[in-house]
């Protein structure tokens, strides 16, 4: 019998790369998917094309970084199947350039989509698997880890910068440190 077999799994970014990847092994491990996307068409061209059925399959147009939609999204999951029992947080954005290539604009909108497309869907979707006792946490975990992790990148990000600029430490790669043993 398939791993996924009748559970439910919602799946932000699932109209290409590593959000569709994940859609399809859910597929053949026998989930019924809610596909999330920013635009509804290319999931519903996608699920045609891979002769997905409407009772396995619900396609939805939501931007989550906008906690209403991001709700809307879970609501419409839970009307069609009452409950969600995996959530793959892999809806992103990350802009293609350097450091100074890239506008700020730019640079918000896919913080915006990765970090409170993040927060809104694990808001929206976190109670329902709480109360059903479906939340998968190793023991220890820090509840703000996240956050931690979030942080810890932006660290690392500071330390390559530092080593492009040769033998020379930035004084961002400093502060850095610092925090990090203190």
């Amino acid at each position: 019998m398939p791993v996924l077999n009748q559970k439910i799994a919602l799946i932000t970014g699932a109209s290409r790369g590593i959000g569709q990847a994940i859609a399809q092994a859910y597929l053949r491990e026998g989930a019924k998917l809610a596909l999330v996307a920013t635009r509804q068409q290319p999931l519903q061209q996608m699920c045609e094309q891979w002769g997905v059925s409407p009772e396995q399959a619900l396609c939805i147009g939501a931007d989550v970084s906008d906690a209403d939609q991001a709700q809307q999204a879970v609501t419409q999951t839970l009307k069609r199947w009452g409950r969600i029992d995996v959530l793959v947080n892999n809806a992103g954005n990350t802009p293609r350039g350097t450091l100074f290539e890239v506008d700020e604009a730019t640079w918000r909108q896919g913080w915006e989509l990765k970090i409170f497309g993040y927060i809104n869907l694990t808001r929206a979707v976190y109670r329902q698997m709480f109360q059903r006792r479906r939340i998968a946490r190793r023991a220890g975990e820090p509840r703000t880890k996240p956050i931690a992790e979030l942080l810890e990148e932006l660290m690392r990000h500071t330390r390559r910068l530092g080593r492009r600029q040769g033998k020379r430490q930035t004084r961002g790669e400093q502060a850095a440190s610092a925090k990090l043993t203190e």
